[in-house]
């Protein structure tokens, strides 16, 4: 009136040219699949309750055409997302929508680009901005394109200020959500089940187990709340209603709903009979069952050819097996998802449904992607942990499933930006590990190239949406360990952990950083952060063990692995580190039983094989070696796990015959790039050898492992002025494994007569070894030496290690393997009887290396056998 308008008794109703419908989309989650997200006890009840409402004569008798209900495990971020979707696509001017959920509403950090987040039944306990959560901008979106865009009458209805401990809980999370729903977005009325600092309250004592606010809601809205008594339920009306019977019913707690918009708009109709089940307290509130009539879907399917219709139901199919875009095998060749789509969409008859079409097929695709990112975000072992082939297989495929959604959806749809900055995350992920996969054992981490082109996909998806935590911790990884910034990988991680502060993979990437920076004390107060967050988590678990592994503390490492198998699901990677912690040691019947779990877990069962084979080789078990390659073969003609068995065999004829075509390497291998490239050196094709280094060093000049390799490479050819600059160089960049490096600088030393420089090396590998290089030091040094036949210069450098360990004990039977292997029986003899003397037990090892073979038919050998190991006559 001040302004000279008079107010109006009744609600406006924008003139349109076509009847008035409502449509409405009903959410409820009380069973989360994230089993860290805590179960609500009624919120699909309540969803439930209020979809029957809808389908009532009270709420206008909605139909399948006119209400999608989404409970529990149907009500994912993609589901929502394309319900939401419909509604923009139905909703006309003067139409009423009506958005009810029912469920977790949480946020992580205090942030203004963090408004909140309703949890959708996929979302993952931590970084609810890597999907499975609708964010509150996003529903600001929605609704505001509905109101304004739309002209429709907008009811928001939300219950999703529930107790629980959630991520954000230490920021009071829920209360933030709260309070950034209770927000205005555009014209639209909402009903929120609270007050932003208060609980919504649930109990048997309401309908024998259902929220409060909801089951007045419901009762309000059938009749209860028309205090007039004119048969229709007002905004004020069920206001009024809600707050004379929650708040007193929930008390001593506080709990006031709250309400806003138009108070003078009609939200239901009084029916006579509803309301009178009501007042005679029967079971009024399930009376409509969900199983719905009929809708368009039907009537169109009655009347179109038989084939189509068979079509369209396979169709339908495919998506509930996620069979998108590539048939099954054993499949008919048209029997996927994307091969009935595109004659479906092209079929006049179905004009009807080819919208639905797109929103189910583009659903379908989101959601076999976010099952993906969750596992990799919360690092699932089952996701991370695996071999970096069958990594790249998995990110390729999601990030092709998001492409081709993107395709159904269109540039102009609300969900675009997101899943473009999702596919960009994929690819960056998908760029460093398929270049792993290329580099193999030679990589040492260093490359600038790879570094930036996959920073560049990451910033991609930042500009995308500004805030994606997973993509902020990837950049850390890629500058800590691809270009060495570790300033920049601080600053990334930081970001992350600010905006999840209790991530756990926030944590372990910090304590990786220092552990790549080789300050190992830092790293170790991180690693201990990261088990006070989390000490049952398989992540924490390996990784903690992967640490110790790194270390050289094998004991505790093993502890790790098997807290980590008996926590939970059985992970690959840790049966597999803790077999080869057991073998390194010599403990072969732990070893095959762990190797036999393995296998049981149908993953990456020719890495098993390889490594069963490897025991085997080790215990003299030649035939079942041989069926281990058998059975290499046949899981994956192309598997490149039986080239270890045949550089272990020392068949290095066979590994160039496999991995070479052309001269060049073949890419099913290129992964075994070294074993290709030393077995070419051992016989003798020096070309060939040094050509595949070339690609390797012009690809990355700063890679040890390829430094190292051509630096072997010229030792080979005695050319040692060319290989001491490259073994220098391969000391400044490695990371690891240092100690052989400086054992090729002593040997280089030696064969130059300079036995002080040659003594001095020899030292600082002993002096920086820890227990996993030791193997390299006193088998794979003398292996690769050996096989080049140069045993008898390298005795020596073995002969300088026991002068500066001679607690040693490897060193002695590696000096008995070298000169044996020239032919120095008697003093192989003698090798063998010290480290007997100084108490060298490992029986099984003198039995059963090959490479001792020529020693074993010496009356000596049995003497001494006999001596020291009477128990084994």
């Amino acid at each position: 009136q001040e302004r000279g308008v008079t107010p109006s008794n009744h609600p406006t109703i924008q003139p349109s040219n076509h009847p008035t419908n409502t449509y409405a989309v009903v959410i409820g989650i009380s069973d989360y699949q994230n089993v860290s997200i805590p179960d609500l006890r009624f919120a699909d009840k309540d969803a439930e309750a209020f979809a029957n409402f809808l389908r009532s004569p009270a709420g206008n008798s909605l139909d399948v055409d006119h209400l999608k209900v989404l409970i529990n495990q149907d009500a994912t971020l993609a589901q929502v997302a394309m319900a939401f979707s419909w509604l923009m696509e139905v909703a006309r001017e003067g139409d009423k929508v009506i958005i009810y959920f029912s469920g977790h509403g949480d946020v992580e950090s205090v942030s203004f680009l963090q408004p909140g987040f309703l949890l959708c039944w996929d979302a993952p306990a931590k970084v609810y901005m890597a999907g499975g959560s609708f964010s509150l901008q996003m529903l600001q979106t929605v609704i505001s394109s509905l109101s304004l865009g739309n002209k429709a009458e907008v009811i928001m209805i939300a219950d999703a200020c529930r107790a629980g401990k959630l991520s954000g809980s230490s920021i009071n999370g829920s209360v933030i959500t709260g309070t950034n729903l209770a927000e205005k977005y555009a014209n639209e009325i909402k009903i929120l089940s609270c007050q932003p600092d208060e609980y919504s309250i649930e109990g048997e004592q309401w309908g024998g187990g259902r929220g409060a606010f909801s089951f007045h809601l419901v009762n309000g809205l059938y009749g209860l709340a028309d205090r007039n008594e004119d048969r229709s339920v007002t905004v004020t009306e069920i206001d009024r209603y809600l707050e004379d019977h929650v708040t007193p019913e929930v008390a001593p707690v506080s709990q006031i709903p709250l309400v806003m918009g138009n108070k003078m708009v009609q939200i239901s109709s009084v029916d006579a009979e509803l309301l009178d089940a009501v007042k005679t307290e029967k079971n009024y509130q399930t009376t409509f069952s969900r199983v719905d009539s009929k809708g368009l879907e039907d009537d169109i399917l009655a009347t179109v050819d038989p084939e189509i219709r068979n079509q369209y139901l396979a169709f339908k199919q495919a998506l509930k097996d996620q069979v998108f875009l590539n048939p099954l095998d054993g499949q008919a060749p048209h029997a996927y998802a994307d091969a009935y789509f595109r004659v479906l969409i092209a079929e006049p008859a179905l004009a009807r449904l080819h919208s639905t079409m797109h929103r189910n097929y583009a659903a379908a695709l989101m959601e076999g992607s976010q099952q993906f990112m969750n596992g990799l975000i919360e690092s699932d072992a089952n996701y991370c942990g695996q071999e970096n082939r069958i990594q790249t297989a998995r990110l390729k495929k999601n990030i092709s499933y998001l492409e081709r959604a993107l395709e159904l959806l269109g540039s102009d749809h609300y969900m675009y930006q997101n899943l473009q900055a999702f596919i960009y995350y994929f690819e960056g992920r998908l760029n460093e590990t398929a270049w792993e996969q290329r580099a193999g054992l030679m990589n040492d981490g260093y490359n600038p190239e790879v570094g930036n082109q996959t920073l560049g996909l990451y910033k991609k998806a930042l500009a995308c949406q500004k805030e994606l935590p997973q993509v902020w911790l990837g950049m850390a990884g890629a500058f800590s360990r691809l270009l060495h910034e570790h300033d920049s990988a601080f600053h990334y991680t930081r970001l992350a952990m600010d905006a999840v502060p209790d991530w756990l993979q926030a944590h372990i990437s910090m304590a990786q950083i220092y552990y790549d920076m080789e300050d190992y004390a830092a790293s170790a107060i991180w690693r201990d952060k990261a088990w006070q967050l989390d000490s049952t988590s398989l992540t924490t678990l390996s990784y903690i063990g992967n640490w110790y592994r790194e270390r050289g503390e094998e004991e505790k490492a093993m502890s790790y692995y098997e807290k980590a198998i008996l926590a939970g699901t059985p992970v690959f990677c840790d049966y597999v580190w803790l077999a080869e912690a057991h073998r390194v040691r010599n403990n072969y019947d732990k070893t095959e039983l762990i190797l036999k779990k393995a296998e049981s877990l149908n993953q990456n069962t020719d890495q098993v094989y390889c490594m069963l084979g490897q025991l085997y080789w080790a215990t003299g078990r030649r035939n079942e070696l041989d069926t281990m390659l058998h059975k290499i073969r046949e899981w994956d003609p192309n598997s490149i796990y039986g080239l270890g068995l045949y550089y272990m065999t020392e068949n290095f004829a066979r590994i160039v015959e496999l991995t070479m075509e052309n001269g060049e390497i073949n890419p099913n291998y290129s992964i075994e790039l070294p074993k290709t490239v030393y077995s070419l050196m051992f016989l003798g094709q020096y070309e060939a050898a040094e050509k595949l280094f070339d690609q390797k060093l012009a690809a990355n000049p700063d890679d040890p492992g390829s430094l190292s390799g051509k630096a072997f490479l010229y030792t080979l050819r005695r050319d040692y002025d060319r290989a001491e600059p490259l073994l220098q160089k391969a000391l400044l960049t490695a990371r690891h494994r240092k100690a052989r490096i400086q054992l090729e600088l002593a040997f280089l030393a030696w064969q130059q007569h300079q036995e002080d420089k040659a003594r001095s090396y020899v030292r600082k590998a002993v002096e920086e070894r820890d227990e996993a290089q030791s193997f390299y030091l006193f088998t794979y040094f003398g292996f690769h030496y050996r096989n080049a036949g140069r045993s008898e210069e390298v005795i020596p450098i073995f002969q300088l290690l026991l002068e500066a360990d001679p607690t040693e004990l490897r060193t002695y039977i590696e000096l008995a393997k070298l000169s044996g292997h020239i032919g120095q029986t008697s003093q192989a003899m003698k090798y063998i009887e010290t480290a007997l003397e100084k108490g060298y037990d490992n029986y099984d090892l003198l039995q059963t290396d090959f490479v001792l073979d020529p020693l074993r038919d010496e009356a000596k050998w049995k003497e001494l056998t006999e001596r020291y190991f009477p128990d084994k006559r």
